[in-house]
């Protein structure tokens, strides 16, 4: 399941002993791994959570989407309490950054509901409409989101209304088509933002992915590779190298980045280790890690990871029945293209693998009756 980066408060000390330096993640998400006395909420901008979020989508920040949770469940957001232009705006933001924290953890239902209360007390606010939209489509309601896209117009650079609306009309087929369109009108386009550049270059580049363009999709990230770019960016980035047969590429750039950072994201642990295997190395840095939070990931049926779970199974284990189990489970919560594509490709694998078993049993059968 693709999804683009959306458009610190205070220190995190973090206490570390010399003997087991290794991150600690707890084996149930039940487990009390501290406890304080209940205090008063203390009043928090909705600014200085919007940095907690903007950060969060880079490498070793996930843990900002679990803070700013805990710090917007602190802060009054009933609409009640509203009786001021200014405190409508915050409290607006405050919504939507619940929205933006329930898509992270794919509460993707919740995530709709809270966007649809943000339009509605503020209908220009581009951020909402345009995750709105992304909702949409990981919920396989396509149309909605291009109508979402649709209302962009007016509010946002035409570059983002454009590459909104190709998106979502690709996820329903004619993907090449939207692509040329969308790259086409992106050459008389200046962006205002870098920001807004790499998430253009993503949407391109998934898109020539999509297709099989795998050098087109390098081409089109490789400007930003040497910046500070987004979890998302590097996934795909890495999937595409992957596909390319540049596994040494992963293992360079992306290495270099994960090791920068104490806490390692999922997915890109999981890309170093698939990018190990493909290189056939004897000895694996990252295959021991990705196994480890895989193993963690199900033992306490994190769903959201199904997609990462899925990959694991299908390109680690090569176990093609849990790989379409878990391919399964991400399904039911996220309907895009490359949704349909891990869940088609882990079936065709079980039956390959069904059909090998069957020859095989005809095969020892025959050996038998032979004698």
């Amino acid at each position: 399941m693709k999804t683009f980066a959306n458009l610190l408060l205070f220190p995190i000390f973090i206490f570390q002993s010399a003997i087991a330096a290794q991150t600690y993640i707890p084996n149930s998400s039940k487990v009390v791994v501290a406890k304080w006395e209940v205090t008063e909420p203390v009043y928090i901008s909705p600014e200085h959570i919007a940095e907690l979020i903007r950060e969060a989508k880079y490498p070793g920040n996930s843990a900002n989407f679990a803070i700013a949770k805990n710090l917007l469940q602190q802060q009054k957001t009933d609409r009640t309490n509203v009786n001021t232009e200014q405190s409508l705006i915050e409290n607006t933001e405050y919504i939507y950054q619940k929205a933006v924290v329930a898509q992270y953890f794919h509460q993707f239902e919740d995530s709709n509901k809270l966007l649809n209360i943000v339009i509605q007390q503020r209908p220009e606010h581009t951020n909402a409409i345009l995750l709105k939209s992304n909702m949409h489509l990981l919920l396989g309601e396509f149309e909605q989101a291009l109508q979402a896209c649709t209302r962009l117009l007016g509010l946002a650079e035409q570059a983002i209304v454009a590459a909104c609306g190709n998106y979502a009309k690709a996820q329903k087929g004619n993907v090449k088509q939207n692509l040329d369109s969308l790259m086409g009108f992106l050459r008389s386009q200046e962006t205002t933002s870098s920001d807004v550049s790499i998430w253009l270059a993503e949407i391109q580049a998934s898109l020539a992915k999509d297709i099989g363009a795998f050098d087109l999709a390098s081409t089109i990230l490789k400007p930003f590779l040497h910046g500070k770019v987004p979890v998302s960016f590097w996934v795909l980035w890495a999937d595409i190298q992957i596909a390319l047969n540049a596994p040494e590429n992963v293992l360079t750039a992306l290495g270099t980045v994960v090791r920068q950072n104490k806490n390692k994201d999922d997915a890109l642990l999981l890309r170093l280790a698939i990018a190990e295997k493909q290189m056939q190395l004897s000895h694996k840095v990252w295959l021991p890690q990705a196994t480890a939070r895989i193993d963690l990931r199900e033992r306490r049926q994190d769903t959201e990871h199904a997609f990462d779970i899925a990959l694991y199974y299908l390109y680690i284990k090569e176990d093609a029945e849990t790989a379409h189990k878990w391919a399964k489970v991400n399904w039911q919560q996220a309907k895009l293209r490359e949704d349909a594509e891990l869940l088609r490709l882990t079936e065709n694998e079980l039956n390959n693998s069904k059909q090998q078993t069957k020859l095989i049993g005809q095969l020892l059968t025959y050996k038998v009756n032979a004698k």
